[in-house]
């Protein structure tokens, strides 16, 4: 009964701490995939997998409103938009090497002390949580991404 008597007088006093009205219970999670996978059956047999966490937020950079701050912002937009998660769910190119800007953003959820967790792309390799991207994954130079992509 205290809780919900707390619970009651924070909801009063919440616009006070500019806190947004509705608070997830749910843990926001970060899908950083290649673009040139964007729109593919690729991608939404990853957001189908994700689905069956419940519990989970999907954050997908493949959404409009991520284009259009990008334009605006640049990578630093997607900066904000890593870091407002609780973690970063990554998958690779087919060879298992990690594009620039996916590396970046797993560095951005590192600094946060969030949690990454890598999919391998087509590989024996299952499910893993990682703790340096640079350490683990051969890492591509922004050069050799864009290169990677057009040779899609």
């Amino acid at each position: 009964m205290k809780v919900k008597k707390h619970l009651q007088s924070f909801n009063e006093h919440q616009e006070n701490l500019n806190i947004p009205d509705v608070i997830s219970s749910k843990i926001r999670v970060y899908f950083a995939h290649p673009v040139n996978t964007y729109d593919t059956i690729l991608e939404k047999f990853f957001l189908e997998y994700f689905s069956k966490y419940n519990e989970f937020e999907i954050v997908n950079p493949n959404k409009p409103e991520h284009q259009e701050g990008y334009k605006k912002e640049g990578m630093e937009y997607f900066k904000k938009l890593v870091q407002s998660c609780d973690k970063l769910y990554a998958f690779s190119f087919g060879d298992n090497s990690i594009g620039a800007g996916i590396a970046k953003e797993m560095d951005w959820m590192y600094e946060k002390g969030g949690t990454v967790v890598f999919l391998p792309f087509f590989s024996k390799y299952e499910e893993q949580v990682v703790s340096n991207c640079d350490k683990q994954f051969k890492v591509l130079s922004v050069e050799e991404t864009r290169a990677k992509l057009r040779s899609y």
